[in-house]
């Protein structure tokens, strides 16, 4: 008999704004979707308007699935997930959060021991590119297991770069790729305050911008600078944590990033006054950093 494959099952792990992207992709595709989030509450309101079942811990989530998608916060959460874990032959762990090459390696050897194969696997996009299938993936482990989880991760993402079987790689490539991205954001936020500062008007710095090289940043970033208000598609706290994880990334690979770390000062900053705003929120904070915490 005919017909195409059955589809893995799949737990999804951590269902914030990416989890719950790639989850509702997933579950568009035909993917039976187990879901697991700290706060329950969440992951039930996604489960009633996508149809998936909700677990109460991580490894209910993971044990009748042959994959696992992980976006969680941060390096502490990772670990926190994997040490709920029992032994699961077979399963593929896919991490697909923002997390240091360190927490990586010892999660991947702490899985292993369980019979969990352990891939990194962060992405490049945001909520809506999740949903409709447009992440660029990113991954890194044993190739075998890479097979295993492929046909999984090409249904969320537009293109798949597997960097080979060292665990350590994808994390330190998407900490690279995040800290242009988020560092861009301060630089340009300080170079419109310059601006302002001399009577500049925003066209016409946008105008220049726009015949340099420096095009595609301008029209996708400028206005966005600009607004006083914006959807969140990525937190000022999670871009200041990526930025650090970024520094101590290199710190242990033996340098310090000095531009790095400076960006990553000044999105601790702004989470701190804005909470949980959109990353791009950092002009807004530069004018009210000036004006001493006020609107205006």
């Amino acid at each position: 008999m005919g017909g195409e494959p059955l589809k893995p099952v799949v737990a999804i792990i951590g269902t914030g704004l990416m989890g719950s992207g790639v989850a509702r992709r997933l579950s568009s595709q035909g993917y039976e979707v187990i879901l697991w989030n700290r706060t329950r509450e969440r992951a039930e309101a996604l489960s009633r308007s996508i149809g998936a079942k909700v677990a109460s811990t991580p490894h209910e989530a993971v044990e009748p699935a042959e994959v696992a998608i992980a976006f969680l916060s941060d390096d502490d959460a990772l670990i926190q997930v994997a040490s709920a874990l029992r032994r699961a032959d077979g399963l593929v762990f896919v991490n697909a959060s923002t997390t240091t090459p360190k927490a990586n390696l010892h999660v991947a050897s702490y899985l292993d021991r369980l019979g969990v194969c352990f891939l990194e696997g962060p992405v490049v996009g945001g909520p809506d590119a999740a949903s409709r299938g447009e992440l660029v993936s990113i991954i890194s482990g044993k190739e075998a297991c890479f097979r295993r989880a492929f046909s999984v991760v090409k249904a969320y993402s537009r293109k798949v770069m597997y960097l080979g079987g060292e665990i350590g790689k994808a994390a330190a490539l998407k900490l690279a790729f995040n800290s242009v991205l988020i560092s861009t954001q301060v630089l340009l936020a300080e170079a419109m305050r310059l601006a302002d500062f001399y009577g500049v008007d925003h066209e016409s710095f946008k105008s220049l911008l726009e015949e340099t090289v420096f095009r595609e940043v301008s029209r996708k970033y400028y206005d966005r600078l600009l607004s006083r208000e914006w959807p969140v598609g990525f937190k000022l706290r999670m871009a200041a944590k990526d930025l650090e994880y970024a520094r101590r990334a290199a710190f242990e690979a033996g340098y310090s990033p000095a531009t790095i770390s400076a960006a990553g000062t000044v999105y601790s900053m702004a989470s701190a006054l804005l909470g949980d705003e959109d990353y791009s929120r950092v002009y807004q904070f530069l004018k009210r950093l000036e004006k001493g915490g006020q609107e205006g």
